[in-house]
């Protein structure tokens, strides 16, 4: 049995989970950011025939029943989905997807903004039989509602298309993106330069070790320049300052 300490600290932890996995449920396109926290909670869906009936969530816990609540919760509390088939004799819920834990993955359909986002749930184990649940999140800027209908679904795995307004990219929140990446053509130079300092000391030092036998500091290539470098940094701005001086003596001369 877990003290009472070690109960309050799971419950935190499992809150600060599901925290994170709702807050991570966006992603930037070049079009803007994708926000599907945005989304409806809960889906209800049937499915062919109406067999079964379907309670999922694109992000978080499917928590805001239209109905079965009780039966559901009851096998595994804020699961992400739960298959629902129901009978005039029993009804019996099964969970599709894991319960408040961060792994939510999103990526664009095909690499392709335009064509929506792929939200995938990590293979959830029930019973002995593994579950994975994806969505299909495709923008549309007229729809007045969320809407959402089953494209697949297997006894272990389960796809699901959802289209809304609110899974289309926020124009607002594009970067200006700079040209290589976020380094720019200065900043990729400059890691250039320092990529070839080192590569210069570390061959140089190699050579002067082993094919000129060199010891002590005299394997660091041409060392006589480096030595006498801080003086020549010196004598820069003293030159500067000298021939300021002459001129100011031949003017008062």
């Amino acid at each position: 049995m877990l003290s009472g300490s070690w109960e309050l600290l799971l419950v935190i932890l499992t809150v600060i989970l599901s925290v994170r996995a709702v807050e991570e449920c966006k992603i930037d396109t070049d079009k803007g950011l994708v926000d599907l926290n945005l989304l409806s909670k809960t889906f209800s869906v049937g499915s062919f025939a109406n067999v079964y009936t379907y309670e999922v969530n694109v992000c978080g816990p499917a928590t805001e029943f239209t109905e079965y609540e009780n039966d559901c919760e009851s096998t595994v509390p804020n699961a992400k989905g739960y298959r629902i088939q129901s009978t005039f004799m029993r009804t019996s819920c099964v969970p599709i997807a894991n319960a408040n834990v961060a792994d939510v993955k999103l990526s664009l359909i095909d690499n392709d903004s335009s064509k929506g986002v792929k939200v995938e749930h990590s293979p959830f184990t029930h019973e002995g039989v593994k579950r994975s649940l994806s969505f299909e999140v495709i923008c549309d800027p007229k729809a007045d509602q969320d809407q959402i209908q089953s494209v697949s679904t297997t006894d272990e795995e389960y796809l699901f298309k959802v289209t809304s307004s609110k899974a289309c990219p926020d124009p607002s929140s594009v970067k200006q993106r700079k040209p290589i990446g976020e380094l720019g053509y200065g900043g990729l130079l400059m890691v250039l330069l320092v990529v070839v300092f080192v590569l210069y000391f570390i061959i140089g030092s190699i050579v002067c070790k082993f094919a000129f036998k060199k010891e002590g500091k005299e394997i660091i290539p041409n060392v006589d320049f480096w030595t006498s470098l801080p003086g020549l940094v010196v004598d820069g701005p003293m030159l500067f300052v000298d021939l300021i001086k002459k001129r100011r003596y031949t003017e008062v001369v």
